[in-house]
């Protein structure tokens, strides 16, 4: 439990996890330059949402207090990016966080990250 909640220190402890971090930074830096070098845009999509859309799952709402609307985290970036090609850019992709509320699955982690790529 407490290295869930002090990843801090986790990360100064265990030199798997540090690597790990590492690792996944690594990676996400090859992708990014990957496709950027086959000439495609990275962008940054809306996370939360008034409507829900994109996958079969439950969306986790999030009550925006400003606004007084209740909007939705997102399950996929797949409709955005249709959008942005739609709209006239030819290549897009984006990295970008998922919130799945599976509730029927235990061993997925309600956060996860997609590449998606539209052309």
């Amino acid at each position: 439990e407490n290295r869930y909640r002090k990843r801090y220190l986790d990360l100064m402890i265990n030199e798997d996890i540090h690597n790990i971090l590492l690792g996944k930074s690594n990676v996400m830096k090859y992708i990014q330059t990957f496709l950027s070098n086959k000439i495609f845009v990275e962008v940054e999509t809306l996370v939360m949402s008034v409507s829900v859309g994109g996958g079969a799952v439950l969306p986790y709402s999030v009550y925006h207090k400003n606004k007084n609307i209740k909007t939705y985290l997102r399950i996929a970036q797949e409709i955005y990016l249709k959008k942005l090609v739609v709209g006239g850019f030819g290549r897009v992709f984006e990295i970008g966080k998922q919130f799945r509320n599976d509730r029927e699955n235990k061993t997925t982690h309600v956060l996860s990250y997609q590449c998606d790529s539209e052309r």
